[in-house]
């Protein structure tokens, strides 16, 4: 199935609350909200003040929406194993959806945004691998706690740390570069 098919079927298939997202006009995807910054969204950086409201009100970082019993991490297999996640917590459908509409995520050869295309004032915690993973993790729990970081170049930014794992799945790129569960 061609990619654009593959993406338009997906989103006839959303989870409840990810219809009501602003929709960015370029890529036509939703916008998460942890990816909306004022007035503008920016995909490539995560609201961190938004995003530890967001968890500190056990809201879903895509939608908004209450995360209710479960929550989802995804990320590297690294994340996984230190349990220590840039992104913040989302609803396990939300996770399964972004696996299928990020294409930094569903694209194994996905461009990276170049430095001067990353948002002025963005920060990443000291020792964050920037590499993309070539395994993904959705890592299930049922709770989680926000620590800060020194963050490069200064200030803080905030770790997500999951309790451990419930279940999980592991997901990797097939021979056409496309995001699969392993």
């Amino acid at each position: 199935m061609p990619i654009q098919a593959d993406v338009a079927a997906l989103l006839a298939q959303l989870p409840e609350r990810m219809p009501e997202l602003p929709v960015d006009p370029r890529r036509k995807l939703p916008v998460p909200v942890v990816s909306q910054h004022g007035d503008f969204h920016d995909f490539t950086a995560i609201n961190a003040e938004q995003g530890v409201r967001l968890a500190q009100e056990r809201r879903c970082s895509i939608c908004s929406g209450d995360l209710g019993y479960w929550v989802a991490f995804l990320g590297g297999e690294q994340s996984f194993q230190r349990r220590g996640y840039a992104d913040p917590p989302m609803h396990p459908a939300c996770a399964e959806a972004s696996l299928t509409l990020c294409p930094h995520i569903r694209l194994q050869r996905a461009r990276r945004a170049s430095e001067n295309h990353v948002m002025a004032g963005a920060t990443t915690g000291e020792g964050w691998v920037e590499a993309k993973p070539q395994r993904w993790v959705l890592g299930i729990t049922r709770s989680y706690d926000i620590r800060m970081t020194a963050a490069r170049g200064g200030g803080h930014a905030p770790v997500f740390r999951p309790a451990p794992f419930k279940s999980h799945r592991v997901f990797g790129y097939d021979q056409n570069g496309l995001i699969t569960e392993l």
